[in-house]
């Protein structure tokens, strides 16, 4: 599975595609959300559902305080960063959100 969310489209030609059997799919997002707008929302609240009742364990490969995001960022450019980094926001001093 591949997925392609910014930056630089990637390419491939398409006598690979053809020679090794391959299916190459697409998919017009944001013409799907224009055409179903509540969709996405429906889909975070199953999501975070499923979250809550502990059938999703997202891998986190490290966490950092906020105002450490200029050196996360750094690391996730240089390839540093193994499965994801999470940034933790302090609320009024309540912890971690």
């Amino acid at each position: 599975m591949f997925v392609f969310v910014s930056g630089r489209v990637p390419t491939v030609a398409a006598n690979r595609i053809l020679l090794k059997n391959i299916s190459l799919v697409g998919v017009l997002w944001g013409g799907y959300l224009q055409a179903h707008p509540e969709y996405s929302a429906a889909v975070h609240a199953a999501l975070m559902q499923m979250y809550r009742a502990g059938q999703l364990r997202p891998a986190v490969g490290t966490t950092c305080p906020f105002d450490q995001a200029p050196r996360d960022l750094r690391d996730l450019a240089d390839r540093q960063v193994v499965v994801q980094s999470v940034l933790t926001i302090s609320a009024c001093g309540l912890g971690s959100i």
